[in-house]
């Protein structure tokens, strides 16, 4: 009876020590979850400042091109008038 009794508080130990290992899994796991959530979000946040700046960088382009063109239209202008003038 004195070693079935040591062989159940054997086990129940290790029964409760399984136990402890089980929930420290189970927080490490909880923790790795909690982890890549906010990784996935960070990403998820950063592809959408990257769609944006692109958007921005397209708009600034555009407007680049579009005061390219009203300089050139100036110039010809500029350059009419300074005609003009010289044949007066």
């Amino acid at each position: 009876i004195s070693r079935i009794n040591e062989l159940s508080t054997a086990i129940a130990g290790a029964v409760e020590q399984q136990g402890a290992a089980t929930a420290e899994i189970a927080r490490n796991i909880e923790e790795a979850t909690t982890g890549t959530r906010e990784v996935t979000n960070n990403i998820a946040n950063l592809a959408q400042s990257a769609t944006e700046t692109g958007e921005m960088a397209q708009q600034v382009f555009l407007s680049a091109n579009s005061l390219l063109d009203e300089s050139a239209k100036l110039e010809n202008e500029v350059q009419t008038f300074l005609d003009q003038v010289r044949r007066a």
